[in-house]
């Protein structure tokens, strides 16, 4: 009988079909008790998990996919950030945006985003606004090349007046939002080719992971 290790954290049971490279990725906001913690998920993508890993990524989409909530038509823009890539992550820092509801208590503010990608299918940013920090580990569990599951922990060090339900509600909701336009992304394996595709300013983080995972000799997934 086969049988493979499992480590539990972060409310999820992680596994390995060979011999781990490398320690799971941290996620330190869910080992700090001054934060609440929610995990969020399993959300099902008829997509690539690169694709719905990128849509994490992405600041510019939000004013018009979760308009109301993330984002503002009418602030759309996105200011210049600041990317730095190495072998074992990249750091994603400086963006700042007005958000009408940014993690579902209702009140807007402007936030500020770092985001770090820990491993080809992980994520985790920190969101930064006055009333505290809101973190999110986004990660991955690729079913086929075109088909995954979500994660998503939540860990917030104020707002623990507000229902878990409320908070697990409005999480479901953008996810709910994100899923028809990742899943209508052509072509459907993930483009490491950064001139496959058309990219804006905006995009420099979707880049820099395009670049990374090519540089990681991904090929599950990729054209």
């Amino acid at each position: 009988m086969t049988t493979y290790p499992i480590i539990k954290r972060y409310g999820l049971i992680w596994t390995s079909l060979g011999k781990p490279k490398e320690t799971l990725p941290y996620f330190p906001e869910w080992d700090d008790p001054s934060y609440r913690k929610i995990l969020c998920g399993a959300y099902y993508y008829r997509a690539s998990g690169f694709r719905a890993l990128e849509n994490f990524l992405d600041l510019a989409h939000f004013p018009f996919v979760h308009e109301g909530l993330l984002g503002d038509v009418c602030q759309s823009a996105i200011a210049d950030y600041h990317v730095q890539s190495t072998p074992d992550e990249i750091m994603i820092n400086n963006i700042r945006v007005w958000q009408p509801d940014p993690d579902g208590t209702g009140e807007g503010n402007y936030v500020t985003y770092t985001y770090r990608i820990l491993r080809p299918l992980t994520a985790h940013f920190v969101k930064a606004s006055t009333q505290g920090n809101l973190a999110i580990f986004f990660t991955v569990t690729p079913v086929t090349e075109t088909e995954c599951l979500g994660w998503m922990g939540l860990a917030m060090n104020y707002g623990f007046d507000v229902p878990e339900a409320e908070l697990k509600a409005f999480q479901d909701k953008l996810v709910a939002q994100d899923i028809p336009i990742v899943e209508s992304q052509r072509p459907q394996l993930f483009p490491l080719d950064v001139q496959r595709e058309c990219h804006f300013p905006s995009d420099k983080a979707s880049l820099a992971y395009r670049r990374w995972l090519k540089q990681k000799g991904v090929t599950f997934g990729t054209i």
